[in-house]
C-alpha cells in the first residue's frame, strides 16, 4: 500500500476511528472483536490505549494495550494485509512501548498464535522473551498462544 513511510501518521485512536478499526479487525483475524468490544475499548481510555498507523487518512494498522497498574498487556497488533512487511508493524510496536514506558510501566505482556511465525519474529527482535505457552487459547481452531514478556 505504501512504500513511503514518510508520509505514515501514528496517533491516538478515538470513537471517530471505531468503524476502521473494526473493519481492519475483521480482516486480519480469524477469531475478530466485536464492534461493541472496541466501543467498551474506547469509552475507557485511562485503561484501554490504541494507536493507529495512517497513511492519507485510511488506517493501515492499529494496536493497543490493556494498562494495568504497572504492566501493559498488548492486546491487538493487526496490520492491513497490503501494508505487511513495511515496518509499520515495527513503528506501532514502538509507539505503544514509548507510550506504555512514559506511563511508568515496568513489563509488557502479550499472546501471539504457535503458527503466527511473523509475529513471534517481530517480537523476538524487539526484545521480547517466550515465558509461556497457553493451551487451546484461540476459540477458532483452538491453536496454543506462545505468551511473550518484555522488561521495559
Amino acid at each position: 500500500m505504501t512504500e513511503d513511510n514518510s508520509q505514515l501518521q501514528y496517533r491516538r485512536l478515538t470513537h471517530a476511528d471505531l468503524d476502521a478499526v473494526h473493519a481492519l479487525e475483521l480482516q486480519c483475524f480469524t477469531a475478530p472483536w466485536s464492534r461493541e468490544a472496541f466501543v467498551s475499548e474506547f469509552n475507557a481510555p485511562h485503561r484501554a490505549i490504541y494507536y493507529g498507523a495512517l497513511f492519507n487518512n485510511t488506517l493501515l494498522a492499529y494496536g493497543g494495550y490493556w494498562l494495568v497498574l504497572d504492566e501493559a498487556h498488548i492486546t491487538n497488533i493487526a496490520v492491513h494485509r497490503q501494508a505487511r512487511r513495511q515496518g509499520i508493524g515495527l513503528g506501532l510496536m514502538r509507539i505503544l512501548e514509548a507510550d506504555a514506558a512514559q506511563r511508568q510501566v515496568a513489563l509488557l505482556t502479550l499472546e501471539v498464535r504457535r503458527s503466527n511465525l511473523a509475529a513471534q519474529s517481530l517480537y523476538g527482535g524487539l526484545g521480547y522473551k517466550q515465558v509461556g505457552i497457553r493451551k487451546r487459547y484461540y476459540p477458532d481452531n483452538a491453536e496454543d498462544a506462545l505468551i511473550f514478556t518484555k522488561e521495559l
